[in-house]
């Protein structure tokens, strides 16, 4: 249980960085790499 919590934090904590990070590049850069990073955290919390 408690590993499940730190991934939680951990996935929301690189998620807001990789956001930060991908604000800083041209829009389309941003958007196509947005969505492919969304989809793979939504992946992570299936699993748990």
């Amino acid at each position: 249980m408690e590993i499940k919590e730190q991934t939680r934090k951990l996935a929301v904590s690189c998620s807001k960085y990789i956001f930060e990070v991908a604000d800083k590049t041209d829009e389309i850069s941003n958007h196509t790499y947005g969505k492919a990073t969304l989809t793979w955290f939504e992946e992570i919390f299936e699993e748990y």
